[in-house]
């Protein structure tokens, strides 16, 4: 059933949840996500935290230089104190010790910039690639993962977060985030973009429906479409990958056709990017317009669905 949430016969994956991993806690659970894959596994990374940039001047290597996202607030000391003199420090582990086991420590000033130790950054999931990665970065920094290479040559996608939030929405930033919201519960995504606090349970009914059935038109695009990246249908298969996948186009086509998103940094964006005849589909954004007739925030919307003209005049 490619219906939205039918998950019955479906095994539970196993999963680690980290709340604000270093480094080393996600390179130790991660590593070990990716030997438990068995021969036809999928690894699957969702990470969503605050962007971070590394500000450099010149940005050349794409695994490094254009920042990542910020997953622990912690702070290297030897960072911090980068600009200090170079001190030295000896600890002699016994006053009988032999000079063998004597451990000198010596801190030094980085040459060039500095990166955060404790920040994420794309060449850090390079070695995952190695298996089939389903990648999701909800970040105001997720560009940085844009153009990630395919070194491995295994099935590889990423959906990746607008960059920006229109102003009105900002006030609700630490409450969390929309593209998370939309890929998890779409109704409630699109009851909170069009300002809808207060649902009868009948209203709330019909919403729910018409939303699976535009994930339900979105899927079967999909799998009709012929210009969708090969790739992509190796995690088709899944219902887990099928439903981020299919809700990510929903919330590209609901921001897409909102007057409050202006401008391709408030759109999700994906790797290998989706074809048009998915994201800008006229029966699913004639579908989310009688959506938003049924809510009475039809003024939040444009006037009808887009058409080429309208999308070559926006870009």
């Amino acid at each position: 059933n490619l219906y939205d949430g039918d998950f019955q016969n479906r095994l539970n994956p196993h999963k680690y949840l980290l709340y604000k991993p270093n480094f080393s806690q996600i390179y130790a659970f991660t590593a070990s996500a990716f030997k438990e894959l068995p021969n036809n596994g999928i690894l699957f990374l969702y990470i969503s935290a605050d962007g971070y940039d590394t500000y450099l001047k010149s940005k050349v290597e794409q695994s490094y230089d254009f920042g990542g996202v910020k997953t622990n607030n912690r702070h290297d000391d030897k960072i911090e104190n980068s600009n200090s003199p170079p001190t030295s420090a000896t600890n002699t582990l016994g006053k009988n010790s032999s000079p063998s086991i004597v451990t000198t420590t010596t801190a030094t000033s980085p040459i060039g910039p500095v990166k955060d130790v404790h920040n994420i950054f794309p060449g850090d999931l390079y070695p995952f690639l190695r298996k089939p990665l389903f990648l999701i970065i909800d970040s105001n920094n997720s560009i940085a993962f844009q153009n990630m290479p395919n070194l491995f040559g295994q099935p590889f996608i990423s959906l990746l977060s607008p960059i920006k939030l229109p102003i009105v929405f900002h006030d609700y930033q630490n409450k969390g985030s929309l593209f998370t919201l939309f890929l998890t519960s779409p109704v409630f995504a699109f009851c909170f973009v069009c300002h809808v606090n207060d649902l009868t349970s009948e209203q709330w009914n019909l919403c729910h429906e018409h939303i699976n059935k535009i994930i339900f038109e979105i899927t079967k695009l999909f799998l009709k479409s012929k210009l969708v990246d090969s790739t992509i249908y190796h995690f088709f298969a899944d219902e887990f990958l099928r439903l981020f996948l299919s809700r990510f186009v929903f919330c590209y086509a609901v921001l897409r056709l909102h007057r409050a998103f202006k401008g391709s940094g408030f759109y999700p964006s994906s790797q290998p990017q989706l074809s048009n005849d998915l994201l800008e589909n006229v029966q699913v954004h004639k579908m989310i317009l009688e959506l938003s007739a049924m809510l009475s925030v039809r003024q939040l919307f444009l006037e009808g669905p887009l058409i080429t003209a309208d999308l070559l005049a926006s870009n």
